[in-house]
């Protein structure tokens, strides 16, 4: 998706400013070094071509694991009434190309937690979600929005789906993009949006991807409390990514956030 049309999308998203809510908004059209104190970076995660690199694009780049997390505010997670959990709406850029010989491995997730940490040993399969010790651990306080290009566990449907993961990389709602003509490691950017309406608890994710044959879509839906997963303080936003023994570049080109009243949410948007 071009620069332009992302900002379009953007600047169509609905803003609320003013510190008597509980609001976050933040827009990049693209990444360059200036914005590097925005951001929490991982060992081997950086800003390079005009993109959030999670994971490593130069030297070895097997086997690792990255996050890139929002430093300059956390979400909080109920709105300013307190009367139900906060809706927002995210765009995302991503772009996921592999190195060795079309073979891609492992993933890329977006991510809502109250630990921005990385997991050690989270390389491989464990997306930079978590690890062997932790997988499945409410301590986690995760929520990731998985974008996996490797089947690791008999449960994953084949390696070019989507998933929504609590406190694992075990997914409780999956969707097979193949069936959509969406090809996730094809190298291709693929724009992503996902809502979240606090009162009915509904997410929405929304994947197109454009290539010269055509435009493909793809939509999964799923209730999900955020209050019985994450603690009633900070919410960091971000991107895990991990890589295994076949490789890829997990890259974000463009991100934009913002949190959403009530009166929105009542309306539908």
């Amino acid at each position: 998706m071009s620069t332009l049309s992302f900002s379009l999308l953007a600047s169509a998203a609905v803003v609320i400013l003013g510190r008597t809510c509980s609001c976050l908004q933040f827009t990049y059209p693209s990444f360059d070094t200036t914005n590097k104190a925005d951001f929490n970076f991982s060992t081997g995660s950086t800003i390079a071509n005009g993109s959030l690199h999670i994971t490593p694009s130069t030297g070895n780049i097997s086997h690792w694991s990255g996050r890139v997390v929002y430093a300059r505010e956390a979400l909080k997670l109920w709105n300013s009434k307190r009367t139900a959990v906060t809706s927002f709406r995210t765009e995302f850029v991503l772009n996921i190309l592999p190195w060795d010989k079309n073979i891609a491995g492992e993933g890329l997730a977006f991510i809502l937690t109250n630990n921005p940490s990385l997991p050690k040993n989270s390389s491989g399969q464990w997306l930079g979600v978590c690890n062997n010790q932790t997988d499945g651990s409410v301590e986690n306080r995760i929520i990731a929005f998985e974008f996996d290009t490797r089947k690791n566990y008999e449960d994953d449907l084949d390696n070019n789906h989507f998933g929504i993961d609590f406190n694992s990389i075990k997914s409780v709602r999956q969707q097979s993009l193949s069936n959509q003509s969406i090809l996730l490691s094809s190298g291709s950017d693929v724009w992503v949006e996902i809502k979240y309406n606090g009162r009915s608890m509904l997410f929405q994710a929304t994947l197109i991807q454009y290539s010269t044959s055509g435009q493909y879509f793809s939509q999964v839906s799923a209730y999900i409390n955020l209050s019985a997963l994450l603690l009633d303080e900070d919410i960091y936003l971000g991107f895990a990514g991990s890589t295994g023994a076949f490789t890829q570049l997990n890259q974000i080109k463009s991100w934009n956030f913002t949190t959403i009243e009530d009166h929105e949410t009542r309306h539908g948007r």
